[in-house]
């Protein structure tokens, strides 16, 4: 692939809304990050299929009374190619320029050209041209509004833009003079097509990339029925140092069935990302994570069942066998299948900092009977509060959490089967329960988060830190 030094200008500017709301992920793109995000975007251009530009129809006068008309048509624009990103840098806050290591355009279609004398045609050639190619060392602009929460391209000013294209036109040379001037004024049209046709088509392209991947993201599953806001905070995006980028987005998590449901939490204040040698970093709020786990409560993700096949006989007993001893009017459902269902009763609340990550709540245990009849019995329920201490876990490209630990306060909140003393059962539960909460609830957390592709490109290596009022992650880049 041939080489030329070009110069795109790819982003940003117009900052219109003067949108409050709070972070509840931040984003940081190290230089080798910006690098290949900016690969990326480039491949987008490449993926624009061929473009129909307009005919170019025109005469010029060649003297002795001559006439030569042309025609170019069928003009396609078949080919655009960069190689990839050689530097970027920031000259004001509005302006991102991004180098490119080299490219090219390639056009082909039809031509005419037709001579007349005194409007009386003497010679016609028609043929073929190709071939025709583009380098420039100058740039586009895209003027970028996120004034709604995601990137929109509102305007692009090709008075900026200036081409140089080598058109050859096949068989003219027996015309016996020059075609200079076509040529040249084929390279001013070509010039301004690229800019009126291509350039807004390249545009409408990246808005509907932008558009159907960055609003938000729906979590898989454990998680399914979970979605994330990715909309965009105008005042958190910043160029640090002229290559290190950063950005924020709401983070707001909520069922999918309920997206205008807000969360009580306050966002605590965010502590400075961490120094790494890997492409990407993102702090995640406490704000963002209590909301995760207030979304899971109310899609009912934090529910389970633990039929009694599943718990340990006691001294050769059967755990319907073991409470009937204990309660007299259990007996009678002694010998029917048995299963513990348990629901989230209250939001887990979710704390974090350096050293620990806890997670308290409660837990309805209801114990169920099914009855000959097929329907189900609630022999009792217990007020289950728990408090869990675990620890982040990452894999290649997934974030989840580990319960290490969890303890049961146990209280009975109702009963069908009569009146009993609970401490007994209580204290038996306690032998039971933990290990079969904690088992469950890991294999929800334990899958956590798979972080998606974006377009192409995916996170990978990613490791997990715990910070104070927040998990940072850190992650590279490259594209598939």
């Amino acid at each position: 692939m041939r080489e030329f030094p070009v110069l795109l200008l790819v982003l940003v500017t117009s900052f219109r809304c003067g949108n409050s709301q709070q972070a509840g992920v931040k984003f940081k793109l190290n230089p080798n990050g910006v690098g290949v995000f900016n690969d990326l975007g480039f491949r987008e251009v490449t993926r624009i299929n061929k473009t129909l530009l307009n005919d170019l129809i025109g005469s010029v006068e060649i003297g002795d009374g001559l006439t030569l008309e042309y025609q170019f048509t069928n003009n396609y624009l078949q080919n655009v190619e960069y190689v990839g990103v050689k530097t970027t840098s920031m000259i004001s806050p509005n302006y991102l320029f991004v180098v490119g290591r080299g490219g090219y355009m390639e056009v082909d279609g039809d031509f005419t050209l037709t001579i007349k004398s005194n409007g009386v045609i003497q010679q016609t050639i028609s043929d073929k041209y190709a071939g025709v190619s583009f380098n420039s060392a100058t740039g586009v602009v895209f003027e970028i509004d996120v004034s709604d929460g995601f990137i929109t391209m509102t305007d692009i000013q090709c008075e900026h833009f200036c081409g140089m294209f080598s058109v050859s036109l096949d068989g003219t040379k027996e015309l016996g003079f020059s075609v200079d001037p076509i040529e040249d004024a084929f390279k001013t049209h070509l010039v301004q097509q690229v800019c009126d046709v291509f350039i807004p088509k390249l545009t409408s392209q990246l808005n509907e990339v932008f558009l159907d991947t960055l609003l938000y993201m729906d979590l898989t599953g454990p998680m399914n029925g979970t979605r994330v806001d990715f909309s965009l905070l105008p005042d958190e995006i910043e160029i640090v140092d002229n290559n290190v980028l950063l950005f924020a987005v709401t983070g707001k998590v909520y069922p999918v069935s309920n997206p205008s449901v807000e969360y009580p939490y306050q966002i605590g204040e965010f502590p400075e990302f961490s120094v790494t040698s890997q492409m990407a970093q993102m702090l995640i709020s406490d704000y963002h994570l209590r909301s995760l786990f207030h979304s899971m409560h109310d899609s009912g993700q934090l529910e389970f069942e633990i039929p009694d096949s599943s718990i340990p006989r006691v001294l050769g007993r059967s755990v319907g066998s073991l409470i009937s001893l204990l309660i007299p009017g259990f007996r009678p459902y002694a010998n029917m299948p048995l299963t513990f269902t348990a629901r989230s009763s209250e939001v887990p609340t979710f704390e974090v900092d350096e050293n620990s990550l806890k997670i308290n709540g409660s837990f309805d245990f209801a114990l169920m009977v099914q009855l000959e009849s097929g329907e189900d019995f609630e022999a009792m329920a217990i007020d289950a509060r728990f408090t869990a201490v675990g620890d982040v876990i990452s894999t290649e490209n997934a974030i989840g959490i580990n319960l290490d630990d969890i303890k049961f306060d146990l209280e009975l909140s109702r009963s069908n089967v009569g009146e009993f003393p609970f401490g007994i059962i209580g204290a038996s539960l306690q032998g039971i329960l933990p290990t079969f909460v904690k088992t469950t609830m890991n294999e929800i957390l334990n899958q956590g988060v798979t972080i998606p592709e974006f377009l192409t490109m995916e996170l990978y290596n990613l490791n997990a830190t715990k910070r104070k009022n927040a998990l940072e992650i850190t992650a590279d880049l490259r594209i598939n």
